[in-house]
């Protein structure tokens, strides 16, 4: 059975998931969020640990951090999730697109624009397991080029919605 809990970010108006695999504890994120303070210009991983920390209670392992698209309106936690568990983040792999395109308009010098700062790259229709369940990935482009939807069970998990 698959469950899913959802994280509501007041700041941002936008939603992370743990999504989970109830027999064998098989879980992914998608969409974690890294908190800002514009006041203090100061980054937090509040929103993200409380993910982790359900994760823990629920004795969960973490097989996939998922990101839905590049974020323009706020800022992704993937990468410190992907640090404090060691599971890949994956993302569309129209994510060089869109690096190419904002590259040159955020004077982003350091940026390698190929997508390398993801473990995974999916196409439309790739798929993996989670647990006993079936992930497939569907391209979405919309306002990115990179955008791609889950489709897990009966649920389908879309970016900005």
């Amino acid at each position: 059975m698959l469950s899913t809990q959802a994280f509501f970010d007041a700041d941002t108006k936008s939603v992370s998931y743990l999504v989970w695999e109830d027999d064998m504890r098989q879980a992914l994120i998608i969409d974690p969020i890294l908190d800002f303070d514009a006041s203090s210009a100061t980054l937090g991983t509040l929103s993200a640990d409380k993910i982790l920390t359900v994760i823990d209670e629920k004795q969960l392992k973490l097989e996939r951090i998922l990101e839905t698209h590049a974020h323009a309106d706020r800022l992704s936690a993937g990468d410190y999730i992907r640090q404090k568990t060691g599971a890949p983040l994956c993302i569309g792999a129209g994510i060089s697109q869109v690096q190419k395109t904002f590259k040159p308009l955020f004077m982003a010098d350091d940026l390698k624009a190929d997508g390398r700062d993801y473990d995974c790259l999916f196409k439309d229709q790739d798929s993996f397991k989670l647990g006993s369940e079936t992930v497939t990935v569907m391209a979405t482009p919309g306002h990115t080029q990179d955008s791609v939807s889950y489709y897990i069970g009966d649920r389908v998990f879309v970016g900005d919605t």
